[in-house]
C-alpha cells in the first residue's frame, strides 16, 4: 500500500493520535501566547518594575527562547517526545509558580524576575519544538494530506487562544486597579503552568505510536 496515498479528514479524525496532537498543540500554543502577552502586564502592574523592563524581559525571554534550540536536539536524540515535552512543561509551571511568589518591586529584587524569564523561555521553546515535531512524525509519509492536519491544529489553536484571551481580558477589566495585578499573577500560574501541565498529560497518551514515541528509532523500509 502507499503510505502517502490521499486520504481526507474521516482518515484522520478516526486517528486517536491526530485528536492527542491536536490538544497537545492547542495547550503549547496557550502557554507560549498567554506567556507572551501577560508577560508586559506582569511586569508593569504586579512588579511595578522600571520602564525599561518592559524590553529587557522579553528580550531576556527571546534569548533563552533562542537557547534552547540548541539544547533541543541533544534532549531529542536520549529521551521520547512525551518526556522532553514534560522536562519543558515543568520549567514552566516552576517558573510561573515563581512569578506567583515574587513581591512587588524593592529596587533589590528587580533581578529576580530574570532568572524566571530564563527558565521559562527555555520551557516554552523546548514544548512547542516537540510539539511542532510530534506533528511531523504523526504525518509521516503522509505528506500529501499533511496540509489539512497543519492546518486544522492551527485552526484550533487560533480559535482556542481568542476565547481565552478574549475571557482572561473581559474578566480582568471588570476588576479594580489593585485586583488586576493579582489577576495577572493568576494568568500566569493558572494560563501558563497550567496549560504546560495539560500539554504534557495529553503527550504521554502518544507513546504507543512508535514514530511518535521514539521517532530516532525509525527504519527505512525495503522493498
Amino acid at each position: 500500500a502507499d503510505d502517502d496515498a490521499p486520504v481526507g479528514p474521516a482518515f484522520w479524525f478516526a486517528q486517536p493520535e491526530y485528536h492527542w496532537c491536536c490538544a497537545v498543540y492547542m495547550f503549547t500554543r496557550l502557554l507560549s501566547n498567554l506567556s507572551l502577552t501577560y508577560l508586559a502586564f506582569f511586569v508593569r502592574d504586579a512588579l511595578s518594575l522600571p520602564t525599561s523592563a518592559l524590553s529587557t524581559v522579553p528580550a531576556t525571554l527571546y534569548l533563552a527562547s533562542f537557547g534552547a534550540t540548541f539544547v533541543q536536539p541533544g534532549l531529542a536524540r536520549r529521551l521520547s517526545r512525551a518526556a522532553v515535552y514534560s522536562l519543558g512543561a515543568i520549567a514552566c509551571a516552576a517558573a510561573c509558580a515563581g512569578c506567583m511568589a515574587l513581591p512587588a518591586a524593592p529596587d533589590a529584587l528587580v533581578w529576580a524576575v530574570y532568572p524566571l524569564v530564563v527558565v521559562l523561555g527555555w520551557g516554552s521553546t523546548t514544548c512547542m519544538v516537540t510539539s511542532v515535531s510530534s506533528q511531523a512524525d504523526l504525518i509521516g509519509a503522509r505528506v500529501s494530506s499533511g496540509a489539512f492536519v497543519y492546518g486544522s491544529m492551527s485552526l484550533l489553536d487560533k480559535l482556542s487562544n481568542g476565547v481565552a484571551i478574549f475571557a482572561i481580558q473581559a474578566h480582568r477589566q471588570a476588576l479594580a486597579e489593585d485586583a488586576q495585578r493579582d489577576f495577572t499573577r493568576l494568568v500566569l500560574v493558572v494560563g501558563c503552568g497550567g496549560s504546560a501541565v495539560l500539554g504534557a498529560a495529553c503527550c504521554w497518551p502518544l507513546l504507543h505510536h512508535r514514530r511518535l514515541a521514539h521517532p530516532r528509532s525509525r527504519r527505512p523500509s525495503h522493498g
